[in-house]
């Protein structure tokens, strides 16, 4: 019996390296996605990645600096005199891309290869959350109105088109503010006004998509109205307009005479200095401000005062609902878990939790070194470390960290091979791989459970991250000359 335990675990162990090492044969896939054309240069800033990373557009302008095109997986637009910053604008799945510029003195926008009627001016195309329709404010004849689909809503005198349009999470509802002929602002959600008032500012729909409030000003005096009715009372400021995640509670911050308070549920609370915006729990059934008062800075936690701070980070409640917030008093700063301080260091970053709740992890700082706070538990010292990452299941941990100029990716406390040079590091959503990318001082290429992938690129674009798909991991990346941008997808 007890030479067949050893066998049956013999068995066992070559089949998970034999898996393992399966798992570590990488297949590379380098797919061109375009370069500038012949007569054109890049303009750098121009460059977008779709959603889902399998698309790359960019915006290139003429040498003679006569014409601008657009270019999406390496075909050429249509020639434009001008094309709007922040274009090409992407599906929310990648597949169709939107281009907003000029030809001659009208203003158009180019879907996929479909052109749009002409205007004087338009602001703000985009698709709605779901992808399905396209929206935006156009200007004819000293007149502005939201297109929607290609069918004009209602002409106004003008849109307020820094705060318009705002669409419902469902996509079903979109809002605008205008200002009339008459003089007066007015909401208009699908095309149908909810009312006039001397202003309207930014509308918020609740996450559920039922509910809309907003403020609007009136003899002076602002208010906020929920679902056509003024919750709350008469104030000189309103401002941080949130619902709650569950959609059943509603606040902001209002503002009289030199004081700021919240407004939660039609109730003020405590008046301040000054007051952050709220946020809800998960649950709803926990809200939390910052309050600043005779030079400290506070959370007040449902209601109730935290300890006076002299400086206080995002906050934020964890999906187990408890509270996160970096704070520092006398020079030292510690995370602070539902207003009570852990630690103190001379120095620490955001928290991270995990997504069960179940883990906390935050960098910190003693004298020069930097380390892991994982759990209350003090990891390996380092010159420096960037913040954490937990996997999807909470099991696993990972972040940069650099010694003696050497980066590096420490995973579970286990030290990965240094580079000049790495990048954040992700975990697929099973959370039993990971991936970077690195620098050899050259060349930068991904790195997957541990094993460098063989195609090498001037540079990965910055910012983006690295999304798992089934068994494989998507980048985009860049070659020269050209540049030459690529889709990069990486199989174990």
């Amino acid at each position: 019996m007890k030479y067949k335990t050893i066998f049956l675990l013999s068995i066992l162990t070559l089949y998970l390296l034999s898996a393992r090492l399966f798992a570590l044969t990488l297949k590379e896939k380098v797919i061109f996605k375009g370069s500038p054309p012949d007569g054109y240069v890049l303009i750098a800033e121009s460059v977008v990645p779709s959603p889902n990373l399998q698309h790359i557009g960019f915006v290139c302008r003429s040498k003679d600096k006569k014409t601008m095109v657009a270019v999406v997986d390496g075909k050429k637009t249509i020639e434009f005199s001008n094309i709007a910053k922040g274009y090409p604008h992407f599906s929310p799945d990648g597949k169709d891309f939107l281009i907003l510029g000029k030809i001659k003195d009208k203003a158009y926008v180019l879907h996929n290869n479909k052109l749009s009627q002409g205007f004087d001016e338009i602001f703000k195309a985009q698709f709605t959350p779901d992808g399905k329709k396209i929206v935006f404010i156009a200007i004819q004849g000293g007149r502005e109105f939201l297109i929607e689909n290609g069918k004009p809503w209602k002409d106004y005198k003008a849109i307020a088109e820094r705060i318009s349009p705002v669409f419902s999470s469902d996509s079903k509802k979109i809002a605008i503010v205008a200002l009339k002929d008459n003089g007066k602002s007015t909401i208009s959600v699908n095309n149908k006004e909810l009312g006039e008032y001397d202003l309207v500012l930014k509308p918020n729909f609740s996450p559920d998509s039922k509910h809309i409030a907003y403020p609007i000003k009136k003899n002076g005096k602002f208010s906020v109205i929920l679902d056509g009715k003024i919750i709350g009372g008469s104030y000189d400021e309103v401002k941080h307009i949130v619902f709650s995640p569950d959609s059943k509670h509603l606040a902001f911050v209002a503002k009289v005479g030199m004081n700021f308070f919240a407004v939660i549920d039609g109730k003020s609370s405590d008046k301040y200095q000054y007051v952050g915006t709220v946020i809800f729990s998960d649950d709803g059934k926990h809200w939390a401000y910052m309050a600043y008062e005779n030079q400290k800075m506070f959370i007040v936690l449902d209601g109730k005062k935290g300890p006076k701070l002299d400086q206080i980070g995002p906050y934020f409640f964890s999906k187990n609902n408890d509270l996160l917030y970096m704070g520092v008093k006398n020079s030292k700063g510690a995370i602070f878990i539902n207003n009570k301080p852990q630690k103190f260091y001379d120095s620490v970053g955001l928290p991270v939790v995990s997504n069960d709740g179940k883990h906390i992890a935050y960098r910190a700082r003693s004298g020069k070194k930097w380390f892991l706070v994982l759990d209350k538990k003090e990891g390996k010292k380092y010159d420096f470390i960037r913040r954490p990452k937990f996997s999807n299941n909470g099991k696993h941990v990972a972040y940069i960290a650099v010694k003696n100029k050497k980066y590096f990716i420490v995973l579970d406390n286990i030290e990965g091979k240094k580079y000049p040079w790495t990048d954040f590091p992700y975990f697929s959503k099973d959370g039993n791989h990971m991936a970077y990318v690195a620098s050899d001082g050259k060349n930068m290429f991904m790195v997957v459970d541990g094993v460098e992938a063989k195609e090498k690129f001037f540079g990965y674009l910055k910012g983006l991250p690295l999304l798992f798909h089934k068994n494989c991991i998507t980048g985009q990346a860049i070659r020269l000359p050209g540049p030459k941008f690529y889709v990069v997808e990486t199989c174990f």
